[in-house]
């Protein structure tokens, strides 16, 4: 297992690390890679080895678009404080179509089949953001 520590040092980027936070929207695109990549840390988060980002392994219930993203920047969770909403393109690389919902299960064992915010804003819509519906793997705005 990897050290809090190590994996710190080895996966932050610029932007932080990533929650899920559950809303009723919705999901797309394949990772034929993502049932193979994730590192439990025993800790409440997940680590994708492709990816190198750091996901949040339980829910949070539901939460609107705006009051989603302040809700990350305040989640203590496994000694991290500096965790954030994922982008679209983040969102997506967790959908995989061999298990219903359309997420590793294994990994993500209590994520309905239903839709989680992106940070990603509807470009030219102010107001509506992009989601992941893990019911079908689609992604939609709203």
């Amino acid at each position: 297992m990897i050290s809090k520590e190590e994996t710190k040092h080895r996966l932050l980027n610029p932007d932080g690390w990533l929650l899920l936070v559950y809303m009723l929207c919705c999901i797309s695109s394949v990772n034929a890679f993502a049932s193979n990549s994730f590192i439990d840390n025993h800790d409440g988060t997940v680590t994708d080895s492709i990816t190198g980002l750091m996901w949040q392994q339980g829910e949070n219930g539901t939460n609107s678009w705006y009051a989603a993203g302040p809700f990350c920047a305040i989640l203590p969770l496994a000694g991290y404080s500096d965790w954030r909403l994922p982008t679209l393109d983040e969102l997506t690389t967790l959908i995989d179509t061999n298990y219903y919902p359309n997420i590793n299960t294994h990994f993500f064992p209590n994520v309905a089949a239903d839709a989680y915010w992106s940070s990603t804003p509807l470009e030219g819509s102010p107001g509506f953001a992009w989601d992941v519906y893990f019911n079908n793997g689609y992604v939609y705005y709203y």
